[in-house]
């Protein structure tokens, strides 16, 4: 893996690591904005409780996703960037492009979901 194609998945890295964080914090905003409406009924209670349910999944998603992309700038500042985690074989430079937060090949990663899909 050279040094230009390490450094275009560093930036995309952190400009995916700050999309998610804004994109949490606006979530966060939009959601105390519609919660601090006063003269509430029980109609709008139900509906604020079920855009929370919905937000606490979203935001949950969101957050495993962060984690996921700090992992990789961690595993980029250690070597271990782009190794797989299973085989300890190279991931493949257009598996990284479409993942940069990859930490399996696509051979573990079509080996897994076969074990996972089993009946």
């Amino acid at each position: 893996m050279t040094e230009s194609f390490l450094e275009e998945m560093r930036v995309r890295l952190e400009e995916k690591k700050r999309d998610v964080v804004e994109l949490l914090a606006s979530e966060y905003n939009a959601f105390q904005a519609t919660n601090s409406s006063s003269g509430r009924d029980l109609v709008d209670l139900a509906s604020n409780d079920f855009d929370k349910q919905i937000l606490d999944v979203s935001s949950a998603l969101e957050v495993k996703t962060l984690n996921k992309i700090n992992s990789a700038i961690t595993r980029m500042k250690n070597g271990h960037y782009g190794i797989c985690a299973q085989c300890s074989q190279s991931i493949g430079e257009e598996r990284l492009k479409a993942m940069p937060y990859a930490v399996v090949c696509v051979k573990c990663k079509t080996k897994n979901e076969r074990l996972n899909n089993k009946d």
